[in-house]
C-alpha cells in the first residue's frame, strides 16, 4: 500500500494513490505508535477458502454482509448473516484462487457501497491491480475478472450495477497521457457489461466526468448512489500529485443514456467520499474529511472544510438542507464511513491522528434535533472502518477488536448486540462492508 505525505487525505488507503507519490515511512501501518494486534501487521496468510454459503436473508437488504478483512498486504472475505452468524470466514482471499481466478486479491479491496442485485459478491481491487473480480456465494467460486486498467492505474472505487447487463465503475485515477488505446482517460465511469448473460464482462464506454472549470483540479470519482433513474457520484477533485483539493462537486448521470444531467459544487467543503442514502431515499448525507494533513492549503484561521452535508434528493439537482460541523466537536474530521441508521440518524467515525495522539471515535446525530452523540471510543487510529445499516440493524468494523460491532435500531435509539468476532479464520481485521 502507497502512504502518502502532508496532503494524504487518508493515510490507510481507502483513497489508493499513484506511482511515483512521496512516501511518509512516519505513518507506516506497523509503526510503534499502535499496536501490532490492533491493525493486524505481520499475521499469517490467509487460508484457503471456506466455501459458499446458502442464500438467506431480506431481500431488501441483500442477503448477507460480505466483510473484507485486511492488514493491507493480504486480504480475506467474509460472509455474515444479519443476524451476526458467520457464514462463511473466508470464502476468498489473497491465498485462495479458484476457477476463473487471473488475478490473486491485494492488499486494497473493497465492496460496492449499493447492494449488487444480480446476488454475487462483487470485489473491487484497487491500487495496483484495478481489477473486478464476481464471486458466486453459493459455490464460493469466481465466476470471472476484469482489468478496469486500459493502460494506466485506473484505481476503482466503486460499482453499481444499473441493469442486468450494465454497471458502472467509478476511476478515481486520471491518465495524464491518453489516447493510447482504447477507454484509457479516466476520471470517468467506466460502463460494463458484467457478463452475467455472455459469460464473459467488457467494456461498453465510458462516461467522462471532468468540467471545463476543472482548472488542475481532476474529477477523482468515488462512491456512487442509486436514485431513480440516475446514478450520484462524489468527485473529490483534488490535483495530479494531492497537493491541492478543490470544491466538493455531485454530479448525476442519467443511466438511459450515460450523460452528465447535472453538476453541482459544495462550498466550504472538500475530499468528499462517504456517502449514505436515506431509507426514503429522500435524503443523502456526505462524510467530507477536508483537506487534513495539507498545511501548503490551510493559512491561519482558514476554514477546515470538513464536515457533514444532508442534502435534499426530493428536487434535482439535490439542495443542501444542513450541515455539521464534527472537527469542532471530536478535534479531528469525519472518516468516509457514515450510513443512516433510520430516517432521521446518521452514524459515521472520524479519523485518529498520530501527531497528536487522537484516536478514533463513533458518533451518531439526530438529523431533526442536531444532537451529536459519541457512540465509541477507539485506543487506536486508523482502526475503525466501515458502518453498514439496513432494516433496523447497524454493522460496523472494528479492526481493533477484530470483529463487527452490531447495533438494533428503534426510530433513533441504539441497542448494542454481542460482538461477532471473525479472527478465528484469518486474524485480519475488518475494514469494509458490502453485501450481496
Amino acid at each position: 500500500m502507497s502512504l502518502g505525505i502532508h496532503y494524504r487525505a487518508d493515510p490507510f488507503s481507502r483513497r489508493s494513490k499513484g506511482i511515483g507519490e512521496p512516501v511518509n515511512p512516519s505513518i507506516f501501518l506497523c509503526t510503534a505508535l499502535v499496536s501490532l494486534a490492533a491493525l493486524g501487521c505481520n499475521n499469517p496468510s490467509p487460508a484457503g477458502s471456506t466455501g459458499g454459503v446458502a442464500a438467506s436473508g431480506d431481500a431488501s437488504c441483500g442477503h448477507a454482509l460480505v466483510v473484507a478483512e485486511s492488514d493491507y498486504s493480504s486480504t480475506s472475505i467474509a460472509i455474515v448473516s444479519y443476524d451476526g452468524d458467520v457464514l462463511s470466514p473466508a470464502i476468498l482471499s489473497s491465498g485462495s484462487a479458484g476457477a476463473g481466478t487471473s488475478a490473486a486479491l491485494s492488499g486494497d479491496v473493497v465492496l460496492p457501497l449499493t447492494t449488487p442485485p444480480s446476488g454475487e459478491i462483487v470485489l473491487i481491487d484497487r491500487y495496483p491491480n484495478g481489477v473486478i473480480t464476481w464471486l458466486n456465494p453459493t459455490t464460493g467460486q469466481v465466476r470471472t475478472q476484469l482489468s478496469v486498467r486500459t493502460g494506466f492505474d485506473a484505481n476503482p472505487h466503486d460499482y453499481i450495477e444499473v441493469g442486468p447487463n450494465k454497471a458502472y465503475v467509478s476511476r478515481y485515477g486520471s491518465n495524464l497521457n491518453p489516447n493510447q488505446q482504447d477507454f484509457d482517460r479516466g476520471g470517468d465511469l467506466l460502463v460494463i457489461d458484467p457478463g452475467a448473460s455472455s459469460g464473459s464482462p467488457r467494456v461498453l464506454g465510458r462516461v467522462d466526468l471532468s468540467m471545463p472549470d476543472d482548472g488542475l483540479f481532476l474529477p477523482r470519482p468515488d462512491r456512487m448512489a442509486r436514485l431513480g433513474n440516475q446514478v450520484i457520484v462524489i468527485l473529490q477533485r483534488f490535483n495530479a500529485n494531492f497537493s491541492e483539493v478543490g470544491p466538493a462537486r455531485l454530479v448525476g448521470v442519467d443511466i438511459a443514456d450515460d450523460t452528465v444531467a447535472w453538476n453541482i459544487e459544495l462550498p466550504g467543503l472538500a475530499n468528499c467520499s462517504g456517502v449514505a442514502m436515506s431509507p426514503t431515499q429522500s435524503a443523502l448525507a456526505l462524510a467530507c474529511t477536508g483537506p487534513w494533513n495539507m498545511p501548503a492549503n490551510m493559512p491561519a484561521g482558514a476554514a477546515t472544510q470538513s464536515g457533514i452535508a444532508i442534502l435534499d434528493l426530493t428536487v434535482s439537482p439535490p439542495v443542501e438542507i444542513s450541515r455539521f460541523d464534527i472537527e469542532s466537536s471530536f478535534g479531528t474530521p469525519p472518516a468516509p464511513s457514515l450510513a443512516f441508521a433510520s430516517a432521521d440518524l446518521v452514524v459515521g467515525t472520524t479519523y485518529g491522528n498520530f501527531d497528536t495522539g487522537q484516536t478514533d471515535r463513533m458518533f451518531a446525530i439526530n438529523v431533526a434535533t442536531r444532537e451529536l452523540t459519541e457512540l465509541l471510543h477507539a485506543q487506536n487510529a486508523f482502526v475503525y472502518g466501515d458502518v453498514r445499516c439496513c432494516d433496523s440493524r447497524c454493522f460496523f468494523a472494528d479492526a481493533e477488536s477484530i470483529g463487527l460491532r452490531r447495533w438494533d435500531v428503534t426510530g433513533t435509539a441504539l441497542t448494542e448486540q454481542p460482538l461477532v468476532l471473525l479472527h478465528s479464520a484469518t486474524n485480519l481485521p475488518p475494514r469494509y462492508l458490502g453485501g450481496y
